[in-house]
């Protein structure tokens, strides 16, 4: 299951619309909404699922679980037409902390009149889309942080194993964070978009391909202005 979504496409790359990006379970709620619109000329054929998201040894892992259901799991949005899809809790919010998911859709491929008849070789390969959003739940404990609060809590390093370089970075706050626009000295780009997210009380990590480290690294977190992290000076 840990590789199960290892490469997971961007929202908005097909004829499949999917909003918002970043769905939140509001205090009080115990269900949250997709919007899925087709801009295609075809239907889409879509599956829902959502799994238990966490993070160890610096790798994301994916575990099945029932605490959280999309309904429908299973739908055909027309062509021109739009799907409401509805995340919904089925336990408690946790009591302190935060619980994080990945909702999974993936597009079904179909049949169509010009496919070739039953039991004759295919001319192609139908191709399948996934889209992969992130979710999180809060526990009642938790209050809002600003950005310069939840950098504040990362530290990184660059360590190598099996002769690669790898870029870590760990999160001791208590929520999670999305970096995006990573760099050495403002110079040595990492990526230019999004980098990942790194879980509550997690480490995550990246290979570093044709980058050469500097001394300091600057990313924007959840968003925010580009800040400075800080170095990570022991182990997790």
């Amino acid at each position: 299951m840990a590789c199960l979504l290892a490469t997971a496409l961007p929202v908005g790359a097909s004829a499949l619309m999917i909003w918002p990006i970043h769905p939140v379970i509001e205090e009080g709620q115990s269900a949250t909404a997709l919007w899925l619109e087709n801009r295609g000329s075809e239907p889409v054929l879509i599956q829902l699922r959502i799994f238990d998201w966490q993070q160890r040894d610096g790798e994301n892992h994916y575990r099945r679980q029932s605490d959280l259901v999309g309904s429908p799991p299973m739908m055909e949005v027309a062509p021109g037409q739009r799907q409401m899809v509805r995340l919904i809790r089925r336990v408690p919010p946790p009591s302190s902390g935060e619980r994080a998911w990945r909702v999974i859709l993936d597009e079904i491929p179909t049949a169509s009149a010009d496919d070739e008849p039953a039991g004759q070789p295919r001319a192609g390969v139908a191709l399948q889309m996934r889209y992969s959003l992130p979710l999180f739940d809060h526990g009642g404990d938790i209050v809002p942080e600003h950005v310069e609060d939840v950098a504040s809590m990362l530290d990184w390093r660059v360590i190598r194993e099996s002769g690669r370089r790898y870029l870590e970075v760990r999160n001791r706050g208590e929520r999670h964070v999305r970096l995006t626009e990573v760099s050495f000295d403002r110079r040595a780009t990492v990526t230019e978009g999004l980098l990942g997210y790194v879980l509550v009380d997690s480490h995550r990590r990246w290979p570093l391909e044709g980058v050469t480290p500097g001394d300091a690294l600057f990313a924007r977190v959840n968003g925010g202005e580009p800040v400075r992290l800080a170095r990570w000076s022991s182990a997790p």
